[in-house]
């Protein structure tokens, strides 16, 4: 039952807007904290295939390079965030 929603807040991701990039930057902030160990002096693949899901998912909110890189250094930011804070 949570899947439309879910898919229409991935579907408005990949817009250009600034939410957007805020929406992209939180979902590949979740891929980045589920297929990799982080942490302030280290940064650790935990499997080949996890690292390919979030490549892929990298690719799914592809939207121009602009967009990329910035929700990509948001994303890296809060990832750390989050680990240094829990």
């Amino acid at each position: 039952m949570i899947t439309p929603i879910l898919a229409f807040i991935c579907w408005y991701a990949k817009g250009k807007e600034k939410i957007s990039i805020i929406i992209s930057s939180i979902i590949l902030t979740i891929m980045l904290i589920s297929s990799f160990s982080i942490g302030v002096g280290y940064f650790y693949f935990k499997s080949t295939i996890d690292t390919i899901l979030f490549i892929g998912t990298i690719l799914v909110l592809y939207v121009n390079p602009k967009n990329s890189v910035y929700s990509l250094l948001i994303a890296l930011l809060l990832a750390f965030a989050f680990r240094i804070l829990v």
